[in-house]
């Protein structure tokens, strides 16, 4: 098994037994290695898992930095857009958010990515 996967696997087990800090300390010892590597793909979706968990604690600034992060290296991923929307808008920076929101709204109507879609609808609707 790749050695990110099975990092990855081991911090969403962490986090699903309720232990959000080991969980988000294996995530950030895994991204840095990934980093260290140049393994953008695995950077990528360390830094959106972790990012997750920060927003899941309410450590909203820690969040922004990891989703950023994340789009560094995977900035076609509409549901790091989405994320990373939804925690501009609480943070109260709401062109920030909204530029998220569209970018999330095109990248998934080029994809055909329906569930984002009805997601981003929900949520304009609201």
């Amino acid at each position: 098994m790749n050695n990110y996967r099975r990092v990855l696997e081991e911090g969403l087990s962490l986090a699903g037994s309720g232990d959000l800090e080991a969980a988000l300390l294996k995530l950030h010892e895994g991204l840095e290695q990934a980093n260290k590597a140049k393994e953008q793909k695995w950077s990528a979706l360390l830094a959106r898992n972790a990012g997750l968990l920060h927003l899941r604690k309410g450590e909203l600034n820690e969040a922004r930095k990891l989703f950023e992060v994340s789009l560094a290296n995977d900035p076609a991923n509409p549901a790091t857009r989405y994320a990373l929307g939804e925690v501009c808008e609480r943070i109260g920076d709401m062109a920030a958010a909204e530029n998220h929101y569209r970018s999330c709204y095109e990248l998934s109507k080029s994809s055909g990515d329906k569930e984002m879609l009805e997601l981003l609808e929900k949520r304009r609707r609201t």
